[in-house]
């Protein structure tokens, strides 16, 4: 019996070997044909100073703020189709590439095929300053926590989220939880936040900042927090040390307050 068992696993063991020794180098070559496609000069589409459009940024899959956090719109096909459904008609929707598809993160086949076949979409290049397609936007709609978000704070303009975020409660940005609201809470949005005087936003932004400044805590290891590298076990150690000691401090704050 024990030889049995014993022939089975190696047998496992060599079968893994094998698929590995097929499927990385396929797997190392997809990933490459995607950036190739992504970063080409033909992927995106500079537009015309006086075209109106939504900005969405796209999430890399699977994330938890997306996954757990915005489930109802985890499928970014079905999300951007229901965006493009819900603009003036003279507007589009301007989709941007998360820029960790160019190392790490691989798309379904067929994927950027099926957003451009939707009427009034169109791919920003991969590369474009995201800054610049903020500034030029009417408003910016995301899912999730993503810098493109939190950028669109700064820069002051009208942010529409599928998820409230930290800075949500600086009231700089507005919220949707509902596919048939979603056309009604975007002219809203925007209505409402260029009402917001820019002495106001400058405010509250500062609000924010000095408050993540105060609250906040250093980390030395960042990669391995994120879980971006792996690193060695007294790395981990002393990554796991930090954050629970920040996490002691924070909650001692609160107690006392």
């Amino acid at each position: 019996m024990k030889n049995f068992k014993y022939f089975c696993q190696s047998k496992i063991k060599l079968l893994d070997f094998i698929k590995s020794l097929i499927f990385s180098p396929y797997k190392k070559f997809l990933y490459l044909q995607q950036s190739y496609k992504v970063s080409h000069p033909n992927f995106g589409k500079h537009l015309d100073s006086k075209q109106k459009y939504v900005l969405y940024p796209l999430q890399v899959q699977p994330e938890y703020s997306s996954n757990v956090l915005a489930p109802l719109w985890l499928d970014t096909i079905n999300t951007i189709e229901n965006i493009a459904k819900s603009i003036p008609s003279d507007w589009i929707v301007y989709v941007k590439e998360h820029p960790a598809t160019l190392t790490d993160r691989f798309r379904p086949k067929n994927f950027y095929n099926k957003i451009k076949a939707i009427p009034n979409v169109e791919f920003a290049p991969t590369h474009l300053e995201s800054y610049k397609v903020i500034k030029n936007s009417k408003i910016v709609i995301t899912t999730g926590y993503n810098s493109i978000a939190f950028d669109t704070i700064i820069l002051k303009k009208p942010l529409l989220e599928f998820n409230k975020n930290y800075w949500s409660n600086i009231d700089l940005s507005g919220h949707c939880s509902d596919f048939e609201k979603l056309s009604r809470n975007i002219l809203d949005e925007i209505d409402r936040y260029n009402n917001i005087s820019s002495e106001e936003k400058d405010r509250r932004i500062k609000c924010l900042i000095e408050s993540a400044l105060k609250y906040s805590f250093k980390l030395n290891f960042v990669k391995l927090a994120f879980f971006n590298e792996t690193g060695s076990d007294e790395d981990q150690k002393k990554c796991g040390f930090e954050i629970a000691n920040g996490f002691i401090e924070h909650l001692n704050h609160l107690k006392n307050y």
